[in-house]
């Protein structure tokens, strides 16, 4: 173990280094003997006591002011008690709080160090310093300050409400920065806070526990959590899976996905679904209401006359969507369907057996059946698989496979040609 230097030797080391490199020696410093210097000095000045007068008068000699240097080596500005006393009521006057000791700004810092050492009896109080402190910061003496900690709390809040978004640490508003550090303190020391303040934090800053309170992550969560509730307010119903609305079916990937995962919630965010969603374990997809069969087949009649083609699945409305699924289990389930019920659909939708029905191949065919009449119609005879126009010879081809798979026509393919092409099955020649 290295021996330790003469005191002497050690003095002028650090008056060495001092005229070297234009500065004090840093605590922090990457380099050893720097670290050891500026450790030395904060000792000596520590154990000012204990120094004989040749010591003292060699620190004096080779590192003036050497009492008044900060522990950064700055120089240690005294101001006088009064003016101490003024700022710190400057401060809370100003910002509506008193200064912290947890904050960055070292203006701040020291002025609640001050305080702190003025309670504990470093500093010599005279019965004029004890009347100043009473006339200018009232209630000095006292560490607790609940009407100021419930003035906090409704300012984090109000900022809240005013700006739509949390303080930030990181802005350069240092009112902003303060509300910021304040929160962080609270959930730091939430063992140390009153039932009282932790019931007004519940109350005013829900979810104030969460380290992530404020930060994007829970600002997302809130959010999504909240346009759930919104959506449910607004339609009246649970957002469906099956919408053509990619952000209500998000909605619903959120919150099974928060379901799942429920055993990783923080009890901030159990407390907000069960804030703003109620029941949200137990809400599932919502089961659509079983309308009599008469109902619905109307609703699909009504919806064809309205728009003039059939419901179709990959529609961006709901209830078209609704109806299309509907007439397809129908369709599945033909076995199961009562006579008077084929009677009804025959009736209300002509053709619902029918895969294809008002399909796009439904329509196809429709529409080259009834293009085949109209050209018989113009021309005054039917079209030629050698005529030297392609259209024309397109519509030969297709008569001529029509009644070649005829046995592969729906009946309704086969009234529509009966009905728009009589006597189409001898029309094959092309002659």
């Amino acid at each position: 173990m290295t021996a330790p230097q003469p005191f002497a030797v050690r003095a002028r080391a650090y008056a060495d280094f001092v005229a070297e490199h234009g500065r004090h020696p840093g605590h922090h410093a990457p380099d050893r003997v720097e670290r050891s210097l500026a450790g030395w000095l904060r000792d000596a000045r520590r154990g000012t006591a204990r120094l004989t007068d040749d010591q003292v008068a060699l620190l004096d000699r080779v590192v003036p002011g050497w009492q008044d240097l900060t522990p950064t080596g700055a120089r240690r500005i005294r101001q006088p008690f009064e003016e101490r006393v003024r700022a710190y009521a400057d401060f809370v006057t100003m910002h509506g709080r008193p200064p912290s000791t947890d904050t960055d700004d070292r203006t701040e810092h020291s002025l609640a160090t001050w305080l702190v050492n003025v309670r504990g009896g470093a500093i010599a109080l005279t019965d004029d310093r004890v009347a100043l402190l009473t006339d200018i910061i009232p209630g000095w003496r006292s560490k607790s300050r609940p009407v100021t900690f419930a003035a906090r709390a409704r300012a984090y809040a109000d900022f809240v409400t005013a700006h739509g978004h949390h303080p930030d640490r990181n802005s350069g508003d240092p009112d902003e920065q303060g509300l910021a550090r304040w929160l962080r303190y609270q959930r730091r020391t939430q063992d140390r806070l009153t039932v009282d303040q932790v019931a007004l934090l519940d109350r005013v800053l829900p979810g104030w526990r969460d380290p992530r309170y404020g930060s994007i992550r829970w600002r997302e969560f809130a959010g999504r959590a909240r346009a759930y509730a919104d959506f449910v307010t607004a339609h009246g119903r649970q957002p469906s899976p099956q919408s053509g609305d990619p952000d209500e079916r998000s909605l619903v990937h959120w919150l099974r996905y928060q379901r799942r995962t429920q055993d990783r919630l923080t009890v901030d965010q159990v407390a907000l679904l069960n804030r703003v969603l109620p029941g949200w374990r137990e809400l599932q997809r919502p089961q659509t209401r079983r309308l009599p069969f008469a109902v619905r087949a109307r609703a699909c009649a009504d919806f064809v006359t309205t728009h003039g083609h059939q419901p179709s699945p990959q529609s961006g409305d709901p209830d078209e969507r609704s109806l299309a699924r509907w007439v397809r289990h129908v369709r599945r389930t033909e076995d199961r369907r009562t006579a008077d019920q084929v009677a009804l659909l025959d009736r209300a939708l002509p053709g619902w057996r029918d895969p294809q029905h008002d399909s796009i191949r439904r329509r196809a065919f429709e529409g080259r059946a009834r293009a085949y009449a109209d050209f018989v119609a113009a021309q005054a005879h039917r079209p030629s698989q050698h005529a030297g126009d392609p259209i024309e010879r397109s519509l030969a081809t297709w008569l001529t496979y029509v009644c070649r798979t005829e046995d592969r026509r729906t009946p309704d393919q086969v009234a529509l040609l009966d009905e728009v092409l009589p006597g189409w099955r001898g029309r094959v020649t092309t002659r």
